[in-house]
């Protein structure tokens, strides 16, 4: 279309930026001189394709596309046949972008395409053949790049793409906001070996839907990487995850020691250091908190306040960096501290009072609360409708029942009443039962809004929402007496539960709010939203997309949603006696049959030799000597082991284990906290969590797994440090994995040769301190600790969210699965992704870790074999050369599951199991599950003591008591298990 058709001022401004757009690539031709020339003379007849062709490979390939001979008339037909095809289509789409050219050049295409596709197709493949291949391979992939995406809206709209059939490309359509995110990620990349994938994230990056792959891979780790090569882009759960390995060791180094300190001043013993006084401590400081500072506090108390008030200024500063809704408008309040109810204590008030009197508190809090304010600001309150009786008590009612849901986080619900995500306040009032007018004008008068005529200053809302957490209530009882009901029955107050659930709910809400704002919509004047939008809204795009089945779809969905409460620490199951005593029982399991738990992790040693190589693992070992010291301290004398705690948290399970924190062990999602001194039972999980750590403690895994994983950062870091000085180059594959483009390898070296502080070693130099807080390129800062968190997360694993199947989110799969997490985490992370890269890293991680497995496993078997009354013959079965090696091979954590599936398809057939080598003395078939091997031993046990006392010919054996004590605490930690070996030696070894 020439610039005298435009039919508006704005299409002749789009014409002529097209125009010059044109007269660039001109430009470029006369650059080219005698060759140039040529192109514009042979135009017309390949026009673009010889043009096209002849730049992509720098004007080479011009001399061989004028060179064409005629040949054999049959393939002169078929190839000059699919030439004009070609031509034409490619031509059709140009012509429709080219301002400067004319419709019948598509026919004139048409024709050079035949002519020219025929007398080369009419010959061999000559030396120019093979060149002109090359360059029409590069000419089609640039067309491919402009077509795709016109093919996409086509197959999105309906619109026709430009095609032959189509005649001409059809001009621009108005797109609805879902067909515009459908068209944004129509090329989102599958997941590598998809066929073979189990993982949440794996299955669902298959899917057909360009948004649900997208979504997939921005809520969680693709623990293998994209089938097409391309960048596996940063997660919402591997950032969350390492920034509350972050944050929380940072809270608990100050923490630990002063809840120590203080209650050594209280004259408390270890053993008196239990629930009561440690919820004494908790909710001083959480009381502290709430206030002021001033001299007279304890100083143990103080510090611990000061700490988590820094820590609470530090998460609203995050939020306001993600954009998280509201976060922009709160004021700093250096005195705040997050609202949590706990709904075990609010089911309890509910039974003992009804539904209906606990509504009508909550009721005569908001009220009470909207009151407080309005004699606060009475200026303000003039321009406020005031809050009636009736709205208070449907707000509180859908209040209460959204508490006991667990629908929402604590976070999400608290933002709903102070109106600053009136989405989630629509959706419990819906769920309350409120009809949909009702419900509309409730969150019109306490949604704000934005007065942009005043620098976006928040205006007021119609109606004000908050709890006054001090509101009472008096109830007569059926004798005439009366009773007192508060909101502080069911309120929480422990600082170290409501900082760790408060700090989970913020970075998940931040880092999902920057996942979704990937699907952001333009709205018709061009202005992007404030916000990300909704869950629900993107789940709405995804389904307005959808080609599969309701129940197909329904499934997708539920993945998807598992992911998103995981990320956001919502509990996926709704709170019942059965998941709790199923958690129990994993508990119990756990301090039965983990105390060698650290000699199966030693494997990895090799996995950090193959990632890291032998030089740089030996260049940095001396730093080893002071680990443990400064561990204990929260500081180091090495500068680099405490830049790597502070910048990726890595070694520091040990000190965020807190007995008082429920987390859930698959996913890290903050789940209700504990009150200890409510009742027996919850007494007995304290207990239980003490037992945990003392388990991981004594079974070496605690230690083996800080040092392994400290080791292994410094060991990761340095190899990029090598590859920026020209060194050993990592592979360009297993970067993109890691996040990390060919173009930003090359700014991340170059801020590591700027800013990284080098030392001299053993052999050679190594890197003394990152600097990171000094890299000036942020993109690439943030590029290279996600990739170092990525690379080392494998290399010694780390299960992620995204590499579990959806069937884990569930408790009765956990205790199903037990001790076998990390197995069905590796299938993914070791297995599937070591055959995707193929590299040397694979091999010499693959090789190393069954080396190292098979060494600590012939020691493992060394040590138990001591206080047997059978030592010789079970060395010399256990340490049998094939053993070992079989050993070796089921340790390494690329086995996966193969090990199991071997045992059981032999066990099918008769045979005795191939593996049996499990450093927890589990069966390694599908029966080898903890709780199983539980009831199976506390049934022999009991039946070999019952038999033995109403039985004559029944002997109490050595198998008998063995099946009787697996059942016990720590039976399978080292010295326990020697010292029951030893008692039970004198034992006859069979019953009769």
């Amino acid at each position: 279309m020439a610039l005298s058709e435009a039919t508006s001022e704005a299409h002749a401004q789009a014409l002529s930026q097209e125009i010059k757009r044109t007269y660039v690539i001109d430009q470029k031709l006369n650059e080219m001189g005698w060759t140039g020339t040529g192109l514009r003379f042979g135009a017309a007849l390949l026009d673009p394709a010889a043009i096209l062709a002849s730049i992509a490979t720098e004007g080479t390939a011009a001399p061989v596309i004028y060179s064409a001979k005629a040949g054999k008339l049959g393939r002169f037909l078929r190839a000059g046949t699919a030439g004009a095809a070609v031509n034409a289509g490619i031509e059709g789409y140009l012509v429709s972008q080219n301002p400067l050219q004319e419709w019948e050049n598509v026919g004139f295409a048409a024709a050079a395409g035949f002519v020219l596709g025929g007398a080369v197709g009419a010959f061999g493949r000559t030396y120019d053949d093979i060149a002109l291949s090359g360059a029409f391979e590069k000419a089609l992939s640039a067309a491919e790049e402009v077509e795709a995406p016109l093919a996409a809206r086509a197959a999105i709209t309906g619109v026709p793409d430009g095609s032959v059939g189509a005649a001409r490309v059809q001009p621009d359509v108005d797109l609805t906001a879902a067909e515009q995110v459908a068209l944004d990620n129509y090329d989102a990349p599958k997941s590598a070996m998809g066929k073979a994938r189990i993982d949440r994230v794996g299955i669902l990056k298959q899917s057909d839907n360009g948004i649900t792959r997208q979504v997939a891979g921005l809520l969680a780790e693709d623990g293998v990487g994209n089938a097409n090569g391309t960048i596996n882009v940063r997660s919402a759960s591997e950032q969350t995850a390492r920034e509350m390995r972050v944050r929380m060791a940072r809270f608990y180094n100050v923490y630990n020691d002063e809840w120590n300190a203080w209650a050594k001043e209280q004259g408390l013993s270890w053993y008196q250091r239990g629930p009561a006084s440690r919820a004494k401590f908790n909710n001083a400081v959480g009381s502290a908190v709430r206030r002021e500072l001033d001299a007279g506090l304890d100083p143990h108390i103080q510090k611990v306040a000061a700490t988590v008030k820094a820590e609470m200024k530090s998460l609203l500063e995050f939020g306001r960096e993600k954009n998280i809704r509201g976060f922009n408008d709160i004021k700093d309040n250096y005195n705040y501290l997050t609202r949590k109810h706990r709904v075990e204590a609010l089911d309890d008030l509910i039974e003992r009072v009804g539904q209906g009197n606990v509504n009508q508190l909550m009721a005569k809090s908001l009220l009470s609360a909207d009151e407080k304010w309005r004699v606060r600001n009475a200026g303000r309150a003039m321009a406020t409708e005031a809050l009636d009786y009736e709205d208070a008590l449907n707000i509180g009612a859908a209040y209460v029942k959204s508490i006991r849901s667990r629908k929402y986080g604590h976070f999400d619900m608290n933002q709903a009443l102070s109106g600053l995500d009136t989405e989630v306040l629509q959706e419990m009032l819906l769920d309350a039962g409120m009809g949909a007018d009702e419900v509309a004008r409730i969150s019109d008068k306490v949604r704000f809004t934005r007065d942009t005529g005043e620098e976006g200053r928040m205006a007021s809302a119609k109606m004000r929402l908050d709890l006054d957490e001090t509101t009472t209530f008096d109830l007569r009882n059926a004798d005439g007496t009366t009773s007192t009901i508060r909101i502080e029955d069911f309120l929480e107050n422990d600082v170290e539960q409501l900082f760790t659930n408060y700090a989970r709910s913020v970075l998940g809400a931040g880092f999902i709010e920057e996942a979704l704002s990937h699907f952001k919509v333009a709205g018709k004047n061009g202005d992007m939203p404030q916000h990300a939008p909704s869950w629900e809204t993107v789940k709405g795009y995804i389904a307005e997309n959808s080609k599969l089945s309701q129940s197909a779809q329904a499934t997708e969905f539920r993945r998807l949603d598992n992911l998103y409460k995981s990320v956001k620490g919502i509990a996926v199951e709704p709170p019942s006696n059965s998941r709790e005593a199923l958690r129990f029982l994993r508990d119990y399991n756990f301090i039965r049959i983990g105390g060698q738990l650290g000699v199966a992790q030693l494997a990895e040693i090799g996995n950090v030799l193959g990632q890291g190589g032998m030089k740089n693992m030996l260049q940095h070992m001396p730093a080893l000597r002071g680990v443990f010291k400064g561990m204990r301290k929260g500081e180091f004398k090495d500068e680099l082991f405490n830049e790597i705690e502070a910048v990726w948290g890595f070694g520091t399970d040990l000190t965020r284990h807190s007995p008082s924190v429920k987390m859930d062990d698959a996913h890290g999602s903050t789940f209700e906290g504990r009150n200890h001194s409510a009742s027996k039972l919850q007494k007995a999980d304290y207990a239980l969590q003490q037992g945990k750590k003392v388990t991981s403690v004594a079974s070496g895994m605690a230690h083996v797994n800080m040092v392994l994983q400290r080791m292994n950062s410094r060991v990761l870091v340095q190899r990029f440090m090598d590859n920026a000085n020209g060194g050993r180059k990592i592979n360009t594959k297993r970067l993109r994995v890691m996040g990390i483009s060919d173009e930003m390898i090359e700014r991340i070296n170059g801020q590591l040769k700027a800013h990284v502080k080098e030392a001299q070693g053993l052999l050679g130099k190594k890197v003394a301190k990152i600097n990171i807080d000094q890299w000036d390129d942020l993109d690439a800062k943030n590029t290279f600790i996600n990739g170092v968190d990525r690379w080392a997360k494998k290399s010694v694993q780390e299960n992620d969210i995204g590499n579990m199947p959806d069937f884990m989110s569930y408790e009765m799969y956990k205790t199903i699965a037990q001790f076998r997490s990390f197995m069905l985490a590796a299938y993914t992370k070791q297995l599937l992704s070591g055959l995707h890269h193929r590299d040397w890293e694979t091999f010499s991680s693959y090789a190393t870790s069954m080396l190292f497995g098979s060494l600590f496993y012939a020691a493992q078997q060394a040590v138990n074999a001591q206080g047997r009354a059978d030592k010789g013959e079970w060395l010399e079965k256990r340490l049998a050369p094939e053993e070992i090696a079989k050993a070796g091979f089921q340790r390494a954590a690329f086995s996966s599951f193969i090990p199991m599936g071997v045992d059981e398809v032999v066990g099918f057939g008769g045979l005795d199991p191939v593996f049996s080598y499990r450093s927890r003395g589990l069966a390694s078939g599908i029966l080898g599950n903890p709780t199983y091997d539980l009831i199976v031993n506390l049934r022999k046990g009991a039946s070999g003591v019952t038999s033995s006392i109403l039985r004559s010919d029944y002997d109490f054996s050595q198998q008998d008591y063995r099946a009787l004590t697996s059942t016990l605490f720590f039976q399978n930690a080292f010295v326990v298990r020697n010292v029951l070996n030893t008692i039970g030696g004198e034992l006859p070894r069979f019953s009769h």
